[in-house]
């Protein structure tokens, strides 16, 4: 079955582009001191602390007016941080296309799939300064059982192992380096003044380096790892990078006539079912919904979502669901352990990397490099080691279960990031 060129024609219906923070109104104290809106938070740039005088801050009626009055934007000084909705979608997706730190998952498109079929609540949080973008914040709320508040980033249970802020860093000056971490404490700050919740759960990109505002919040920050490979050499070149096992295991492979093709949700239905029964023989209860990688199939732009499967003869004995996005294609899920006595998955991957090369692709990362028995396997590729990290913040006896619960389960743990 060839790839499904059938797709809604209005998935990706033209949305205004809405560059300006959603309706504030200033509120003042009895002093006379401007204070932030309920919904909305703001960091200071400098460490200088606030100097007392009124601050006025941007309002807006509608996303498409804004008041042109000066005196009612926000100081450059300021951020301003704003839970937005579906009609900051283009707005949101250009600071994800802008930031270094962004990643497929970061679209707003894929979060609100996420949002349709995982039990998590959608907060898309925008940092504003002077009505400009400069930064997301993704988070998913959930409340099991109504007994607790927590909030993740990325939600557990839908197989991603990053997500976390991306900001538009449109230099290295100190004064940038200064507003990222405004941006993330002011961020964090909202969500403690309006959620407070017991846990949070923080998964980072691996290009957002400087995770210094979750500590000095009192998070705990944890490094974590995965593998990049490469991809800006030559073909023959990368090949001889490979381990003898990798080349070896390419090249019976080919001998066999192994063929590896990219379909459509009936590939994607495959692959799922497959990844879904290898975690069940494990006695792991982790279960992926092939209708949400279906969802994310026919949401994203084409080309994003790509359902590689190998065979054998005309039959299916593997698959991988890779993504697309800007200079890296990610291995996400799939690359059991195949049905026949052939290593299909050396195969899968170099074909993933073939394919990704002949677009000028610069790298592909493997999702992880924290679970010891799988690392043999993904450091055959002459990958690089990669850090991003593993911040948790809330209730400290709440994190210590947690910390306990993530000792004695590491497996369950490592299905859970998909790493």
């Amino acid at each position: 079955m060839t790839e499904s060129s059938t797709r809604p024609d209005d998935r990706h219906a033209e949305q205004t582009n809405c560059r300006h923070p959603p309706s504030m109104e200033r509120e003042t104290r009895g002093d006379g001191v401007s204070r932030e809106p309920e919904g909305t938070s703001g960091g200071d740039l400098d460490s200088a602390t606030s100097n007392g005088r009124e601050r006025a801050v941007e309002r807006i009626d509608h996303p498409a007016q804004v008041v042109a009055d000066p005196t009612e934007r926000a100081t450059p000084q300021q951020i301003v941080v704003t839970a937005v909705d579906e009609s900051f979608r283009s707005t949101w997706n250009d600071v994800v296309e802008r930031s270094p730190h962004g990643t497929p998952f970061h679209q707003y498109e894929f979060l609100e799939v996420i949002d349709r079929h995982a039990d998590v609540e959608f907060q898309a949080l925008v940092g504003w300064v002077d009505g400009e973008p400069v930064g997301v914040f993704p988070l998913f709320g959930w409340r099991p059982a109504g007994l607790f508040d927590v909030a993740f980033s990325p939600p557990p249970k839908v197989g991603l192992y990053s997500l976390g802020p991306a900001t538009v860093d449109a230099d290295a000056t100190a004064r940038t380096r200064r507003r990222n971490l405004a941006f993330v404490r002011a961020c964090l700050e909202r969500l403690r003044t309006q959620r407070s919740p017991w846990y949070v759960h923080v998964e980072t990109s691996h290009r957002f380096e400087d995770v210094r505002q979750f500590a000095w919040s009192d998070y705990e920050v944890r490094p974590r790892y995965t593998y990049l490979v490469d991809l800006d050499r030559d073909e023959d070149d990368l090949f001889m990078a490979f381990s003898s096992d990798a080349r070896k295991n390419v090249r019976e492979c080919r001998e066999a006539d192994c063929t590896v093709r990219v379909g459509g949700s009936d590939e994607i239905a495959r692959t799922v079912a497959s990844v879904n029964d290898r975690y069940a023989e494990q006695g792991l209860s982790f279960s992926l919904d092939p209708a949400l990688v279906t969802d994310l199939y026919y949401s994203l732009p084409d080309g994003q979502v790509r359902p590689y499967v190998v065979e054998v003869d005309g039959e299916f004995t593997g698959g991988m669901i890779a993504f697309e996005y800007d200079d890296t294609v990610y291995r996400w899920q799939g690359g059991t352990v195949p049905a026949v006595d052939l290593p299909v998955n050396d195969f899968l991957d170099w074909r993933i990397m073939q394919d990704a090369m002949a677009r000028d692709v610069g790298q592909y990362d493997l999702v992880g490099a924290n679970t010891e028995r799988l690392c043999g396997y993904k450091a055959k590729f002459d990958p690089s080691l990669a850090t991003y990290y593993h911040v948790t913040g809330g209730n400290r006896a709440f994190r210590a279960g947690v910390r306990f619960y993530e000792r004695v389960t590491d497996r369950l743990g490592g299905v859970l990031r998909s790493d």
